[in-house]
């Protein structure tokens, strides 16, 4: 007899309660992912919040979010656990995921999911990561992603030689005002 649909979701809805999640406490093998950006991570890892710790550059660039930024995580996480994972060097120290970190300490979990860069990062790179993670997922002002982008290009942007001559390859490389 065919099953019906109602019981094929029940299945893979039960399958799926199987399945390892992140922030569940499943045990699950540190084995190597890739990341998008070239940066080698380790499978996700159950941690204890407190064998992390801030990286120090978070404070320099990012004010920290508003009471009501941290009532909606707070409330997300206890109903959901922290489903992406934060993303750390090697010694603990976070790249991304400091809200969530914080978050978590206050709730009291006990181990949160996290990838570790196995890859060696210069603290220019590191400087890099926190920004462009951050980036994109703060709600920023146009001035605060303005400091962060000189943050990040200021020198290149110093050395572009952009202007001057406006021609084109019509006018020879000359400008003809009428």
């Amino acid at each position: 007899m065919a099953k019906s649909a109602e019981e094929k979701a029940r299945e893979w809805l039960d399958e799926q309660k199987r399945l390892p999640r992140p922030g569940s406490r499943f045990p699950i093998e540190p084995e190597r992912a890739a990341a998008a950006a070239g940066v080698e991570l380790s499978g996700v890892l159950h941690v204890s919040p407190g064998e992390l710790a801030p990286h120090p550059l978070n404070q320099r660039y990012f004010l920290p979010e508003t009471a009501d930024y941290f009532e909606k995580l707070t409330a997300d996480i206890k109903e959901r656990g922290i489903l992406v994972p934060l993303i750390c060097r090697m010694d603990g120290v976070i790249l991304a995921g400091h809200n969530r970190w914080k978050t978590a300490r206050e709730l009291g979990l006990e181990k949160i999911p996290v990838q570790k860069v196995i890859d060696e990062l210069s603290l220019e790179k590191e400087k890099e990561f926190l920004i462009k993670d951050n980036l994109l997922r703060r709600q920023l002002s146009s001035e605060e992603k303005k400091k962060l982008i000189l943050e990040l290009y200021g020198e290149e942007i110093g050395n572009l030689q952009k202007g001057g001559d406006r021609g084109n390859q019509y006018t020879g490389g000359k400008v003809h005002v009428n």
